[in-house]
């Protein structure tokens, strides 16, 4: 009986870790897809502006 209970025990941790990992790794793409985003809409700003510029 004594073992089933350290089995799942083990088990749960086990699992626990696991989608806690899985969680950092989804908040850690995120963060990284965000700034990619930020990246990207900062570089389309300066363009605009260099072709407004231009314009003049």
């Amino acid at each position: 009986m004594s073992i089933g209970v350290v089995v799942n025990d083990t088990l749960i941790q086990f699992s626990s870790g696991l989608l806690l990992t899985v969680q950092l790794t989804l908040e850690t793409i995120a963060v990284k897809i965000n700034l990619l985003g930020l990246i990207i809409i900062t570089t389309a700003l300066r363009a605009k502006i260099k072709l407004a510029n231009s314009k003049e």
